[in-house]
């Protein structure tokens, strides 16, 4: 009997140390998300869907940066993806808000969703002040996040997490 126990002792911590069973930790999953867009049409991105999402999410801090992984990423992967653009709003007065929304619209002709309180972009782990790429699997499960200039390395990473992404779609 004693034998057996110490054996059963054991047990858990060889699981724990081979990273299985209830010890492996949980995936990181991302929020579904409501936001109207500058053209205040209302968006949903929610799981599990037909395509990855890749969210680019910037403040005024990230502004210059997002358009060139927009255009890194779309020329890469076209439709294949969802490429969702995100802009974070906080700082913006709700006066202000009409105003922002003209600004994006002279800005950009894609939806932009508009964060106006951060609860997206805080769900989604972003960081302000920078321009952020979050790619999600099409079962919600963040695969990567980079923020920043664009850079050989960082794109690298993204379109690694891209591809393992399109592989699952893909039912590779």
């Amino acid at each position: 009997m004693f034998r057996l126990m110490a054996v059963l002792s054991i047990v858990p911590a060889a699981i724990w140390a081979a990273g299985l069973g209830a010890f492996a930790e949980e995936p990181d999953m991302a929020p579904t998300i409501s936001l109207e867009d500058q053209f205040e049409k209302m968006h949903t991105v929610g799981y599990p869907r037909a395509k990855p999402v890749v969210f680019s999410i910037a403040d005024t801090g990230g502004a210059a940066d997002a358009p060139v992984w927009k255009e890194s990423i779309t020329k890469k992967y076209g439709e294949r993806i969802d490429f969702t653009s995100m802009a974070y709003l906080t700082f913006i007065p709700t006066l202000a808000q009409g105003a922002a929304r003209l600004a994006i619209r002279a800005a950009s002709e894609t939806p932009v969703l508009c964060d106006w309180d951060g609860s997206a972009s805080e769900g989604l782990k972003s960081t302000p002040g920078k321009a952020n790429i979050i790619v999600v699997s099409i079962k919600g499960v963040v695969l990567h996040r980079v923020n920043g200039k664009l850079t050989d390395e960082k794109k690298t990473k993204a379109f690694e997490a891209i591809d393992a992404a399109l592989k699952e779609a893909e039912g590779e």
